[in-house]
């Protein structure tokens, strides 16, 4: 990359030899740590993706004579070697490229304690002894993927990345930024994470914002505005600027399909709070003279209560002086030409948004009998919306009696008629309220639908253990038709941030798991309702018999059994994660500086951790593994892709299977016990057992209910009843 980029890849370096000494080595299968010491009594832990088999550390050596020289204070970074081979040889050992081979463990690369320079890790580990002969044998501690060496010591190159270890200055003060501050990466840079505020750091400083553009958004003070508000400087450059920083938020997207909202409890009067609170918000950037122009739905952010929009990638809005020059096709006003956006074109984008807040579905996306579903683009340059007469909306969408009357004109008159102008003031808006009532699914011409189970009150966890149905409905505890123990009736938002699902317990029936996402607590229960214990918590599920969630950037195992005198949760890691990660129904999704890694426990004490480069750089809207399948929902180039994933049995190696540009949805599947998986997909299910050959039926299925299974029988949950599927 050119010296003007600020942010060189990782790979892009010069080894240069440093001189340490190892420990110990902790080891066992899945990821691993091995530790060495760097002369002041610190420690470096490299984190091993991949699955490799247990071996034995040696006994911990020798303090060497002389003393090995102490490492610089620095930052770590993730280093790629690619795949590996027998003889861990390439042709040239600065050459870390994806495909290259790890460098050769030889005299040259080892320093004289026999430590291999870029891993770490002592040439006697292994089931091979390394003699520094030119063709060692193969050394199965050492990754095939890549290494990760943390803080607190500087990666083992001459030449560094100055992201990672110069100084920056903001306002005259000094500024160090370092991995473990890493939090995404964009087309147009990286933003690290730090004491509260957002740093943006440009890969090429020529690109960074104009100091005058951030001069002219300093007009927008809202709180809910994250715009730029100082500039970071390296040797008196401008290179990035700072924003404030909030935590525990969600992309604003997720709030557009039914099956986020049902999980954490978002009612229709929060989505219409939230749609006046943008809509007050986009009149006040407006009065100052600003255009927003790309107002699509993954430049906001909903914090965890579901009451606050955040705007963020303010540097991309057209101030007085400077002219927007980007934006997604998907909000797009098609009467917009030459790139003269106005107030009104923000208004037909924000309309777009609001719509989709509303309907779960985008506003030219429905189903037309001229148009294939992905030629919605073509209905939206002809102006042909779900308001139009011969058009149907998709599945898994609400009903238009969740908009407000006054939206809902509006609305009509902006897609259908082309009306440009601003919405009805949302003081004066009619809300609709009331509870929403599930629609029945009935049989069709390829399925049978038969009711097997119903209750008095929404069905909201349901879980066969042992061949025992378990369910959590809003008013208690069941297994099969006897009832274990009532829900005291919670009322108010705090209820509502509850979440609700089973695990086995060996020696009973199994155990009630309670997540509250306020507390960030999960708590397990006997059936009956009795406290076990409970675990700080972001995010957990159920795998494999047991329980997982991710604590202080570890996941957590946590495995049940009644004693008979109580239930005892016994715990134990099963592997390091990346502090910037994502927690979805059966595993961990890791963004790495801008590369998706998965930790999959794929059976009781075994994790793989590994890359998938087809996610790298996108934006996971929603995700799923079971049983040797996994299905991404991401959002990559303004269009959600739908990818498909069949792994091996350790979940270290898979097929792939993309569709691009997909309808936005739930991820929502079953295994069967015959290793069948049925996937809703819009308004098909897909029936396949690999990627190889998958069947297309039309779904009995209403709005995406929640697919469950038992052996080889597929069921759903549709508000209080629990229903059979079977093929006519």
């Amino acid at each position: 990359m050119a010296k003007s980029s600020w942010f060189a890849p990782l790979f892009n370096t010069k080894s240069q030899p440093v001189s340490q000494q190892p420990v110990s080595a902790p080891l066992g299968q899945g990821l691993q740590s091995v530790q060495f010491y760097t002369g002041k009594n610190k420690y470096v832990k490299a984190k091993h993706a991949g699955h490799y088999s247990p071996y034995v550390a040696p006994p911990t050596p020798p303090k060497p004579k002389p003393k090995p020289q102490p490492l610089p204070a620095g930052n770590g970074r993730v280093l790629n070697f690619g795949n590996s081979s027998p003889s861990y040889q390439t042709s040239s050992p600065l050459s870390y490229q994806t495909s290259a081979p790890i460098p050769q463990i030889s005299g040259s690369y080892m320093n004289p304690s026999g430590v291999h320079v870029v891993t770490g890790i002592h040439r006697h580990f292994g089931s091979g002894y390394f003699h520094g002969s030119p063709n060692p044998h193969k050394n199965p501690t050492i990754p095939d993927d890549a290494v990760e060496v943390d803080s607190p010591v500087i990666p083992y190159y001459k030449e560094i990345n100055p992201i990672m270890l110069s100084q920056f200055t903001v306002n005259g003060k000094n500024l160090m930024l370092k991995q473990s501050d890493y939090k995404a990466a964009g087309g147009e840079g990286v933003v690290y994470v730090k004491n509260g505020n957002a740093y943006k750091i440009y890969h090429d400083a020529s690109k960074m914002i104009a100091v005058g553009k951030i001069q002219e958004l300093s007009a927008l003070t809202m709180p809910n505005i994250l715009g730029p508000k100082d500039i970071i400087y390296h040797n008196n450059t401008p290179v990035g600027f700072v924003m404030r920083y909030v935590s525990d938020t969600e992309f604003l997207c997720k709030l557009f399909t039914k099956g986020f909202r049902d999980k954490m409890g978002v009612t229709p009067d929060q989505i219409n709070h939230l749609v006046k609170g943008m809509q007050d918000t986009l009149h006040e950037i407006h009065n100052k003279n600003i255009l927003v122009v790309d107002y699509n739905e993954m430049n906001f952010l909903v914090n965890r209560g579901f009451d606050t929009v955040y705007n963020i990638d303010v540097d991309s809005y057209q101030t007085p002086s400077y002219r927007a020059t980007a934006i997604m096709e998907s909000i797009r006003d098609r009467k917009v030409k030459s790139g003269k956006f106005t107030k009104e074109s923000d208004w037909f984008s924000f309309a777009t948004v609001a719509f989709q807040m509303y309907m779960g579905t985008h506003p030219y996306k429905g189903r037309h009998p001229d148009f294939a579903p992905k030629d919605w683009m073509k209905m939206m340059d002809q102006n042909i919306s779900v308001f139009n007469k011969k058009c149907k909306l998709p599945p898994a969408t609400q009903t238009f009696d969740m908009v407000p009357k006054g939206h809902l004109k509006w609305f009509e008159a902006v897609f259908e008629k082309g009306d440009r102008t601003a919405p009805p003031d949302p003081d004066v808006i009619q809300v609709v309220t009331g509870p929403v009532q599930a629609k029945i699914i009935t049989s069709n011409d390829k399925f049978n639908v038969t009711l097997m189970q119903k209750f008095d009150s929404n069905i909201e966890a349901f879980r066969y253990i042992d061949g025992v149905p378990l369910f959590a409905t809003q008013n208690g505890v069941f297994a099969s038709q006897k009832q274990f123990h009532s829900f005291a009736q919670a009322s108010g938002y705090v209820a509502k941030r509850i979440t609700r699902d089973f695990a086995a317990c060996a020696g009973s029936l199994g155990v009630l798991l309670e997540h509250n996402a306020l507390e960030a607590k999960l708590k397990y229960k006997t059936l009956e309702g009795k406290d076990i214990g409970e675990t700080e918590s972001n995010g957990f599920f159920v795998a494999n018999r047991c329980v997982y969630t991710v604590v202080r950037d570890n996941l957590i195992e946590i495995e049940f059994r009644d004693t008979g005198a109580k239930t005892v949760a016994s715990q134990r890691q099963v592997a390091n994660i990346f502090h910037n990660h994502q927690v979805f129904d059966g595993m961990v999704v890791q963004n790495m500086l801008d590369t998706c890694r998965l930790a999959i426990p794929f059976a009781p004490g075994k994790c793989s951790v590994l890359r998938v480069p087809e996610l790298d750089k996108a934006r996971i809207v929603d995700a799923k593994f079971e049983k040797g399948i996994a299905i991404f929902l991401a959002e990559k180039s303004g269009k959600y892709n739908r990818y498909t994933l069949n792994f091996n049995k350790e979940a270290t190696t898979y097929t792939v299977r993309e569709e691009t540009d997909v309808a936005l949805q739930d991820i929502n599947f079953i295994i069967k016990d015959n290793g069948v998986c049925v996937a809703a997909n819009d308004d098909k299910l897909e029936v396949f057992a690999d990627n190889l050959k998958v069947k297309l039926v039309d779904s009995p299925l209403n709005n995406n209910e929640t697919l469950v299974a038992y052996k080889n029988d597929t069921y759903v949950i549709n508000g209080m009843g629990l229903y059979k599927i079977s093929s006519k």
